[in-house]
């Protein structure tokens, strides 16, 4: 929806108002209550006051008013998909201290951000994560960001690429994780007199391992509102280097996106930004549409954990080799129909036997149980669940018609990661994304 803006210009004594309708509306339910860090239990550190939300599933907060005080640190557990940042709210939201969706120092990404590249003992570095990741086709080892600069859907930095110092040496670098993304968004009136940043923090970086690795690209935030202040700080930088007693200054190249929305004449912006700000009237869409997701709950009984798929030279789940056959793999799926069969993969060359699922629940929240049989009990073995479905009607008016049309959608999941989609033609060979209308793609993401 559209916001509503007041506005009342009078011209001489008898010349009538003239109001403009409002109806922007952030769209929260305000079913979190109000988040004021000056009534939380927060915790002392050095860098200040740090108070820990915990995203839901989704990402979406629906507060009813937001107020972070001067000194506090908000900042956010990622939740299994590490999706994005969405705070909503149904009054003000007020930021005189700070709200902090950051990559810190390592592979792992602030949320909505992907992981930099690994470093596997006694092998070259790997490539990051995200549609930017580094190494570039140049061959520049950095992420850099890759979205649309409305931030619908709202996505995070990429991360750089692994290195090692020199081949065949047991000294290299991970690639840091890219800076998250977050979206405020009130009915009524956002005020930020303190900071929000979203950057990647870069690394700590081996003289001796010249070049080779990268940091992430800095991730994004968009602020909309009914009303729009801004006299504090926003950031997304990219990642830097520091090595013993120096850093370096972070890479424009690799800098993410800043967006700020509001009415005509609701909008004043008197502050810092890195990179720059973009200033536009109010995009209505802050949440996209729930897209197809796809997720491994359980493997032979046992709950996969929240932190599995985090890293991949670690085992996430170690089951008896007693199991009997067959194990069951219990998945679980949103936004994708009822009745479509759900199959698992296999990453390695332990491969087992599959007999698939069936979807059942609602089209909101369904589950199956898929049996696998014969896997090498004394061998690590990587399973992947897919499901493949007809493209939903939300997205049929912006499917592409010729060569191009996208028949079927294929989405993929590993335990922990967030599901990868695959767009199929009729005759099963798959298309490019970027070759698809970005309104068809929005309809797949968030």
């Amino acid at each position: 929806m559209r916001t509503s803006l007041l506005a009342v210009a009078l011209v001489g004594l008898l010349t009538p108002s003239i109001v403009y309708a409002q109806t922007f509306n952030s769209g929260s339910t305000g079913a979190d209550g109000a988040l004021d860090t000056a009534t939380m239990p927060c915790n002392s550190e050095a860098r200040g006051r740090v108070c820990h939300v915990q995203l839901p599933p989704d990402g979406v907060l629906n507060f009813t008013s937001v107020n972070v005080a001067g000194g506090d640190i908000v900042v956010f557990t990622r939740n299994l998909r590490n999706t994005p940042v969405y705070l909503l709210a149904q009054g003000p939201v007020t930021i005189e201290g700070t709200i902090d969706v950051n990559s810190h120092f390592e592979r792992t990404p602030g949320p909505g951000g992907y992981h930099g590249g690994a470093w596997p003992y006694q092998s070259m570095g790997l490539p990051g994560f995200g549609p930017g990741a580094g190494p570039q086709p140049s061959g520049y080892p950095n992420g850099i960001w890759v979205g649309p600069l409305s931030l619908v859907p709202l996505i995070g930095g990429s991360g750089g690429r692994g290195g090692q110092c020199e081949a065949f040496s047991n000294v290299g670098q991970e690639g840091t994780g890219g800076g998250g993304a977050i979206a405020i968004a009130s009915s009524t009136s956002v005020t930020i007199t303190g900071r929000i940043s979203a950057k990647s923090e870069g690394g700590f970086f081996n003289p001796g391992c010249g070049g080779n690795w990268g940091f992430g690209s800095g991730g994004a935030i968009r602020i909309v509102g009914s009303s729009v202040t801004v006299s504090g700080t926003l950031t997304a930088e990219s990642g830097y280097q520091c090595g013993w007693g120096w850093c370096s200054s972070p890479n424009p190249s690799s800098a993410g996106v800043i967006r700020i929305e509001a009415p005509l004449g609701a909008l004043a912006f008197n502050g810092g930004s890195t990179p720059a700000a973009v200033l536009s009237t109010i995009y209505p869409t802050i949440v996209s549409p729930a897209p197809p997701t796809l997720s491994i709950l359980s493997v032979g009984g046992y709950p996969v954990p929240s932190y599995s798929g985090q890293r991949f030279d670690t085992v996430d789940l170690l089951l008896p080799t007693q199991l009997p056959d067959p194990i069951h793999v219990v998945a679980a799926a949103s936004n994708i129909p009822i009745g479509t069969q759900v199959g698992i993969s296999f990453g390695t060359g332990n491969v087992g036997t599959v007999v698939p699922g069936t979807l059942s629940g609602t089209l909101e929240s369904s589950t199956t149980t898929v049996q696998v049989s014969g896997l090498n009990r004394t061998a690590l073995a990587y399973l992947f669940v897919s499901a493949t479905f007809s493209v939903p009607q939300s997205a049929a008016n912006a499917n592409p018609s010729g060569a191009d049309h996208v028949e079927r959608a294929r989405v993929t999941a590993a335990p922990g990661a967030a599901p990868a989609v695959t767009f199929l033609r009729s005759d099963g060979t798959a298309i490019d994304p970027n070759r698809l209308p970005s309104e068809f793609l929005r309809q797949f993401q968030r």
